[in-house]
């Protein structure tokens, strides 16, 4: 059994506060912008680096509006309700993955506008650094001792401080920190294989997509839910049912594409 101090501030200078949720979307935003270059170049795409940090302003923007107001009306509505600052705070942590989701497509269309390029195209450079920067963000989110998981028993278990109850609970940021770390290496290795599929334009982009809804699915089993549906059978958390939606939307495309690599063979 482990006792987790949640620890959110790293620095403080005065009124200035140095939090870490906030410096692993810095540090995130940092491997994306070293990674790309390297990447679209293995596509034959050249993009400067001056262009590449202005694409991941608009995509960042876009994402940290979108990715907090679905967190906001979706799980923290009781809170926003009482303190309507509240959707501003987002150094206290509190951003959804699907929300950030819409958001990065929505600025990619942008991006692909500004670049006169296929938006699927850039989409399969983009996305791979985009793992590494949601592993960062779990680890924040540990820090912040937030999102924590079910109650356990079994041995790595912890104890959070910021838990009321001090309940021995799953530790389930480091199992998104994992899972986020698979699925980069797993998208890296399909990059730079001579895979016909992967190829194709947009593969990769909805193989990310594919993989982070069958994962996201599993952790959810751990991790202490907000929202609970029922469907029949079934109680699914808010995160298992998009997951689900994610799944549906991007099998059938991928399938699709990997007929094609087949029949055209390149």
């Amino acid at each position: 059994m482990i006792y987790f101090q949640a620890r959110p501030i790293l620095l403080e200078l005065g009124f200035l506060q140095v939090r870490y949720y906030s410096l692993m979307y810095v540090i995130g935003i940092l491997v994306a912008y070293f990674l790309i270059p390297h990447i679209a170049k293995k596509r034959g795409i050249h993009i400067s680096q001056e262009r590449i940090a202005e694409d991941l302003l608009i995509i960042f923007a876009s994402i940290l509006v979108f990715s907090r107001l679905f967190y906001v009306f979706i799980y923290g509505f009781d809170s926003f309700a009482r303190n309507p600052l509240f959707i501003f705070q987002v150094w206290l942590g509190g951003m959804s993955f699907h929300g950030g989701l819409v958001g990065a497509v929505l600025g990619g269309l942008l991006v692909a506008k500004r670049h006169k390029k296929s938006f699927l195209r850039l989409a399969d450079i983009f996305v791979v650094p985009v793992p590494i920067a949601l592993a960062l963000g779990r680890i924040g989110n540990l820090l912040n001792g937030e999102l924590f998981g079910r109650v356990t028993s079994v041995p790595w278990a912890f104890r959070f401080s910021t838990d009321p109850a001090l309940l021995p609970r799953h530790p389930s940021q480091l199992y998104s920190v994992a899972k986020n770390l698979i699925i980069f290496f797993i998208l890296w290795k399909l990059y730079h294989s001579e895979n016909k599929s992967a190829k194709k334009e947009g593969f990769i982009f909805l193989f990310f997509i594919f993989l982070y809804g069958v994962f996201r699915f599993a952790v959810e089993f751990f991790r202490q839910p907000e929202i609970e549906l029922s469907l029949g059978i079934v109680t699914l958390t808010a995160g298992q049912v998009l997951s689900l939606v994610m799944i549906a939307v991007s099998l059938p495309l991928l399938i699709r594409l990997w007929r094609d690599a087949r029949a055209s063979g390149k």
